[in-house]
C-alpha cells in the first residue's frame, strides 16, 4: 500500500474513477470535497462522487484511513452521522489496517461499508466487486496481450500471478506461451486476455505502486521488464 494518506485517497481515488469510466463516463471521482448537509454543516469528504438514478442524486462517501491500528467504532459513528445529514448518500471507510470488533458490528448494523486490505490488489479487488465491474474472463479478448490471474478453487481471486516483485502482472504476446509459463508457477492460475480497458486500469495502479510489467514474447523462461509509461505509449 502506498505510505502516506495522501497516497491512498489517490489510489482509491483513481480506480473509483477508472471502474466508473467504464460505465458511466459522466463520473467525476473528487479528492478532498466539500459538502453540504441538511443541517447546513460542511463536511470535508477523502473521497467523493455522485450520480443520478431514477431522476434523483445519489452520493458516495469515502473516507480513508493508512493509521498503524486498527479503525475504531468512532470513524464509523463520525461517517455515519455525515451520511444521515447529507441526502441520499451512502458511506464506505477503506482502511489499510483493519477495523475493530466494535466499528465492524456498528457498520454491518447502520449500513457503512469497510474495505480492509493491505496490499493494492486487495483493495482494487474489493472495489471492482461493489462497483460490478468483471475481472478478465474467458470472453475478453486479447487486445494486446495475455496474462495469468489467480484462482482458488475455481474463481479467479482477483490477483495477477506475476514472475517477479517488481512486475505488478506478467503480460504476453502469445497465449502459447502464456500457458508454458503457467506450468512453471506454483499458485493455481487461468490464463486470461487483457484488452485495453484492463490494460489502463493495470498501469495506473502499476504507476501508483512504482512497479512495471514482465513482458514475454515467444519464450516462457524470457521476459524483459518496462515501465508502465512504456506499455501506455506503445499498446494503448
Amino acid at each position: 500500500m502506498p505510505k502516506s494518506g495522501a497516497n491512498l485517497e489517490s489510489l482509491v481515488q483513481y480506480i473509483y474513477q477508472v471502474m466508473s469510466d467504464l460505465q458511466y463516463p459522466d463520473i467525476y471521482v473528487q479528492r478532498n470535497a466539500s459538502i453540504v448537509g441538511k443541517t447546513n454543516t460542511k463536511y470535508e469528504i477523502d473521497v467523493y462522487y455522485d450520480f443520478v438514478m431514477n431522476n434523483h442524486i445519489h452520493r458516495v462517501l469515502i473516507e480513508c484511513k493508512e493509521w498503524k491500528n486498527a479503525v475504531p467504532k468512532s470513524v464509523v459513528l463520525e461517517l455515519s452521522a455525515k451520511v444521515n445529514d447529507i441526502p441520499k448518500s451512502i458511506g464506505i471507510i477503506v482502511s489499510t489496517s483493519g477495523f475493530q470488533k466494535g466499528a465492524i458490528e456498528y457498520a454491518e448494523n447502520n449500513g457503512i461499508d469497510l474495505i480492509s486490505g493491505g496490499e493494492t490488489f486487495l483493495l482494487s479487488k474489493a472495489i471492482i466487486a461493489r462497483l460490478g465491474i468483471l475481472l478478465p474472463n474467458e470472453t475478453v479478448k486479447n487486445e494486446p496481450f495475455w496474462t495469468i490471474m489467480e484462482i482458488n478453487n475455481g474463481v479467479i481471486t482477483g490477483n495477477y500471478i506475476n514472475s517477479g516483485q517488481s512486475a505488478i502482472a506478467d503480460l504476453f504476446i502469445s497465449k502459447k506461451v502464456a500457458n508454458e509459463a503457467l506450468l512453471g508457477y506454483s499458485k493455481q492460475g487461468v490464463v486470461r486476455g487483457v484488452d485495453r480497458h484492463h490494460l489502463k486500469i493495470l498501469v495506473g495502479l502499476a504507476k501508483l505502486d512504482n512497479r512495471g510489467f514482465n513482458l514475454f514474447f515467444f519464450e516462457s523462461n524470457n521476459c524483459i521488464n518496462i515501465e508502465p509509461s512504456v506499455v501506455e505509449e506503445f499498446f494503448y
